[in-house]
Formats: C-alpha cells, structure tokens, sequence
C-alpha cells in the first residue's frame, strides 16, 4: 500500500498493516503545548477551486486557560496515511490570543500551527455556540468505516526524548508501545452548560458525551513505603484527559498539597506569569509519585484503576536544552484558574500512559507506556495494588 508511506506535511507517516486501515502518524518532541480551547468559528464555508475561503466575520470571543482564537469554519479534504475524509469541517483561525509561542522568536511566531481536536462532536465550538453539530475528523473516520476499529491510541513517549519520538494510530493499538494489559474505565457524561452568551447549547438528553473524561474518585502521592491521600471523594468526579495540554491543572488546594508532598516546604513559588509552580529541576523528593485513582465504573469502585507517574516525569525544562543542561523548571501540576476549578490532567501525566480511546464503547484504556518511568496498575478489592485484568464494562 505504497500511498500509506506518504508524508503529510512535516509529519512522519508509518504504514503498520497492509491487510487493516490503521492510519500511524509519529508525533515530533512528545511534549505538547500549553492547553487550547477554540473559540467561536462562524458557519462552515466549502473550499472552492482555486482554493480560498470567505473573510472571517466578528464573532463573539471566547477565553479559557492557555487563550482564545477567532475564525470562520471551512470545509475540506483531509488525507493521512492515504485515508481521506471528504468535506471535513475545521476551524480557521484569523485571530488569537495568549496561545502558545516560542518565547524566543522576537517576531511571537506561534511554535504550532493547529491543533487537531479529538473530542466528541458536542465539545465543537459550534455547538457550544448553539449552532449545528459536526464530527470531528476522527468521528468521520469511525462513521464512514474509514478505519478497521472505533479507536484511537497514543503514545507520547518520556519528557527527555527529543525527535519524531510520540505516535498516534487511528483505527488500531500499538501493542510495542505499551507493558502488561490495558485497563479500560468508561468515559464520564457530561452535562452541557450554558455558553458565555448565556445561551444554553442544543441537546438530546442532560447527559451526553464531550471530553474525554473519566471518573475519578482519589489523588494521593506515593512512596516505596507510604501512600499520603491528598484528596479522596465520596463520589466520583470528573477528570478530564487533555492531551492538548503539558500542565494537570488541580484545584489550587489540592495542587498545593500535592506540590508539597513532591517537591517540599519552601521548594517552590507560584509564576504568576505562567500560571504554574517553579523549582529548581532537582527539587524533587527521591522515590515519590503522583496517583491517580480512576473508578472503573461511574462512581468509587474498588478496583480502581492506578496510574503513578514519579516526580521526575513532573518536572518540566524552563531555561535551557538539551533537558540535561537545564536548571530551572515547572512543576507539571499547577493550580487552576479560579473560574475553572476542575482536574484536568495534562501531559506530564498522561505521557507515563499508552491510552487507547475507543469510541464505540466509550471508553479509555490505559497500560504502562514502554520506556516511560511510571506504572498502570489495579487496586486490589483489599486496597492494596495488584496487576491488573481487564474489566468488563
């Protein structure tokens, strides 16, 4: 299948199988950006030939963490891995605020030139906006049978890799890139809230699909010896998987605690100025991990399921490259903004994690990602971790 070896862009194409549509795009430096959310697009305008688009009109602004963009929608062919989707909807953005940029480029030339959205159809900016649902690339491929399975995985690869070192499949696994099995947990519904219009967005039910989120239902940090709860809930609550973005976003209490417990009294101080907690890259206490405990069902269930991700994987590079040469760095788990008081969980986290997305039953499946530090493993019904099954759901 020689048009699966094309190259899209500045992006690395593999070919995995020739009997199965699986579509694998390498993913250069496995850190991501900082956290995006579109804005409000105007209605979708379809590509002419010669291609152009239509002049962007005012729209209102929406902001969140990590900035806001304005545009017009367009539609187009989407091709990767030889696999296209006709008449794809997407954003084109005419304007932007506060959306990350190479600090070291004087002109602010954005250090990215997209971001490929994944979540479910209802989390679009048009529909949050109260106009018309449209799929997402990936929906597209899943409706039109485009790919052999409902799925998406990632691999995103240690902090210190450097190159064409992450990958993405859609429409299969990558059974290299992960140890020991994958543990599923269902994705949480989501009831929608009103837009910054006040306008309340269409829907069939009050509970659908958005983000991918699961439910979780702890925090604690970890040592060889001990295990220190940082947070536990009577019942679940969402956490959000954000692969848009490097920082796990905490309530500010709870990113404290946390902060506390891996870097230590006095180690570390707020950046106002980039929303997260600095130290010195060495300030991590030896032989402790950040857990997450993730309910296998849609409140706390006794098999949860245990990612451990270890301080050093948290540390995040400030001032200089190669990521040995660094001194300065952000804590990969900063306090969220006031008006967004949720848990969101980031790259440094995520990245300890091969995740499988699996669309046709709404559900994530997490295992331990090769050359990762940090672990995935399930709760024993005693409490205590134990390797772990796959559950039915």
């Amino acid at each position: 299948m020689d048009d699966m070896h094309k190259a899209l862009d500045d992006t690395d194409i593999m070919a995995l199988d020739e009997e199965e549509t699986l579509m694998s795009m390498e993913l250069k430096n496995a850190m991501s950006t900082s956290m995006f959310s579109p804005s409000a697009f105007q209605q979708p305008t379809p590509r002419q030939q010669p291609p152009q688009q239509s002049a962007p009109t005012p729209s209102p602004k929406a902001t969140k963490e990590g900035g806001s963009v304005n545009g017009t929608y367009a539609t187009d062919t989407i091709t990767i891995a030889g696999v296209s989707v006709e008449n794809q909807q997407f954003g084109l953005a005419s304007t932007t605020a506060d959306i990350y940029t190479d600090q070291s480029d004087p002109a602010g030339v954005p250090a990215l030139n997209g971001i490929l959205g994944l979540g479910y159809p209802k989390l679009t900016a048009a529909h949050n906006a109260g106009g018309p649902d449209y799929n997402p690339f990936v929906f597209n491929l899943v409706e039109q049978k485009l790919i052999s399975q409902p799925v998406f995985s990632i691999y995103m690869n240690k902090q210190a890799a450097e190159g064409w070192v992450g990958e993405i499949i859609f429409g299969g696994v990558d059974n290299s890139k992960f140890t020991g099995e994958l543990l599923y947990v269902p994705v949480a519904v989501d009831t929608p809230k009103p837009n910054d219009q006040g306008k309340q967005p269409p829907q069939e039910s009050t509970d659908t699909y958005m983000f991918w989120t699961v439910y979780g239902q702890g925090i604690a940090v970890e040592t060889s010896q001990t295990i220190t709860e940082i947070i536990a809930f009577d019942s679940a609550i969402p956490f959000i998987t954000d692969t848009g973005s490097t920082i796990t976003y905490l309530p500010k209490d709870v990113a404290y605690e946390v902060a506390l417990e891996l870097v230590g009294e006095n180690k570390f101080q707020l950046d106002q100025e980039i929303g997260a907690y600095t130290c010195d890259c060495n300030a991590g206490i030896s032989g402790t991990s950040l857990q997450l405990q993730i309910s296998t069902s849609n409140d706390v269930s006794s098999d949860a399921v245990l990612l451990s991700v270890p301080v050093s994987e948290l540390l995040i590079p400030l001032d200089a490259s190669p990521f040995q040469e660094t001194s300065r760095c952000a804590l990969g788990v900063a306090p969220a903004a006031k008006e967004h008081p949720q848990y969101l969980i980031g790259d440094a986290v995520l990245r300890s994690a091969y995740m499988v997305y699996d669309i046709g039953q709404n559900r994530i499946g997490f295992a331990a990602a090769q050359n990762v530090p940090g672990s995935v493993q399930m709760e024993a019904n005693d409490g205590s971790n134990a390797p772990g099954g796959t559950p039915d759901l």
